[in-house]
């Protein structure tokens, strides 16, 4: 019996997804790669011909195709709440690249949309599909270490080219939307359910029209988060959780490599006490296969619940943070 697939299309095609999303789609046994649309013809051209896959030359041709279930948005997170919309009006699900939307009664408006017409929107963190991620997350649940005292999430790199869309204001770019909604979901995640936000403070830089770094503190009733997202400063993508005993160590807890050898790092008064090695994994096709076991069943509605949560928690780190 031939395997049922989960038909994609993608829209706005830049480096990350070339680098990353096409070739894991390709990877994964469960998405079928129906078509591509992106502005740029000579990387639509090359994209479709590597893949065999269509061509669409506008996007509301994508969207009228009928054997697509679900579209992968790639593109600026100014443009999103159109596309979003769109893609629900046509009745497509929809996997969006971070940050989804830019305010959380946009989040909750489109998200409200899609689940009425049982479609969903699920915001791209591929983090959290990492083995990695997950042996971390079952060691801080097991208190094998106890009770976690502070969680810091850390991530930050050198400063991009100027032009790049992560400076241009009219796109919703900033260091918040792009390195910082990383460290907010992770420390969202880690500290449940009962996740509030307590303070947060932005960095400003008058050569730039968006935020270039932050900081914010969330907590529950035993713990406290730090979230510090940097542009302009030496690379950093970590995750430590300091225990009652002992230091728990995640590098390379955001974004890393199919061929990273993962390991966490349990340290106590200086000294090393435990190596987890977790080894290499694909995030990026492991979120394919995540979507692939759930969207038959109807069970991806907790994604867009996700999306809705981050969304309310980024709008108060932005709203409530003073400006440095």
């Amino acid at each position: 019996m031939s395997r049922i697939k989960i038909r994609i299309a993608c829209c706005s095609i830049g480096k990350h997804a070339i680098k990353n999303i096409l070739p894991a789609i390709s990877i994964c046994e469960d998405m079928h790669l129906v078509g591509i649309y992106t502005r740029n013809q000579v990387i639509l051209d090359e994209q479709t011909k590597l893949y065999g896959c269509k061509t669409f030359l506008s996007f509301e041709s994508l969207l009228q195709q009928s054997d697509i279930d679900i579209v992968y948005l790639s593109s600026p997170t100014g443009l999103h709440e159109e596309q979003i919309r769109l893609c629900i009006e046509y009745g497509k699900s929809v996997l969006v690249e971070k940050t989804a939307l830019p305010s959380f009664p946009i989040a909750a408006e489109l998200v409200k949309l899609a689940l009425e017409k049982q479609l969903f929107v699920m915001e791209a963190f591929m983090y959290r599909f990492h083995k990695q991620y997950a042996a971390l997350k079952n060691l801080i649940d097991s208190n094998k270490y106890g009770q976690p005292l502070r969680i810091e999430c850390e991530f930050g790199f050198p400063h991009l080219p100027q032009n790049d869309i992560r400076y241009k204001k009219s796109l919703c770019g900033g260091a918040t939307f792009d390195a910082g909604a990383y460290t907010i979901s992770a420390a969202r995640n880690l500290l449940g359910a009962d996740a509030s936000f307590q303070w947060s403070i932005l960095k400003k830089d008058k050569q730039f029209e968006v935020d270039i770094g932050g900081m914010a503190i969330l907590s529950n009733a035993k713990t406290e988060a730090v979230c510090s997202w940097h542009f302009g400063g030496s690379y950093i993508n970590k995750i430590s959780i300091w225990c009652e005993e002992a230091h728990i160590i995640c590098d390379r807890a955001f974004s890393k490599a199919p061929e990273f050898e993962s390991q966490i790092l349990v340290e106590n008064n200086g000294q090393v006490i435990e190596t987890i090695l977790v080894g290499k994994a694909n995030h990026f096709v492991n979120m394919f296969s995540f979507i692939a076991s759930r969207y038959f069943h109807g069970s991806l509605n907790s994604e867009s619940n996700e999306l809705v949560l981050q969304s309310a928690m980024l709008e108060s780190v932005l709203r409530n943070g003073a400006e440095k």
